[in-house]
């Protein structure tokens, strides 16, 4: 900061400060607002599906044969056995299977991904 003398309109001199931005290397490009770039997708919906095997027919079979038929065939699956009124979470997984039974501990819906 310097300290300068400026003149007035009405002829008189009043005090002042001048910045001395002569040695600051900034443009004026870096001050402007860039705008927004969109940002890039963290997942796509495809990218979640399962690609293995298809999964057997097990709609009628006893729960303990239908997750070992199940696992035969797709060892890389997690089974769960879902009873009627039973809570499940609403995360979805790529590796598990969900087995709907009746009462009678048979499986009455086809095995969902």
């Amino acid at each position: 900061m310097a300290v300068v003398w400026h003149r007035t309109a009405t002829g008189g001199l009043r005090l002042g400060f001048e910045a001395q931005v002569s040695h600051l290397q900034y443009t004026r490009s870096q001050f402007r607002v860039q705008p927004e770039q969109p940002k890039p997708r963290r997942w796509c919906p495809a990218d979640l599906m399962y690609r293995g095997p298809p999964l057997p027919n097990v709609v009628g079979l006893a729960a303990p044969d239908a997750v070992r038929r199940i696992r035969e065939r797709c060892p890389e699956l997690h089974c769960e056995v879902i009873r009627p009124n039973q809570l499940r979470t609403m995360c979805y997984r790529t590796r598990r299977v969900r087995l709907m039974v009746d009462r009678y501990n048979k499986v009455e819906e086809a095995p969902s991904i």
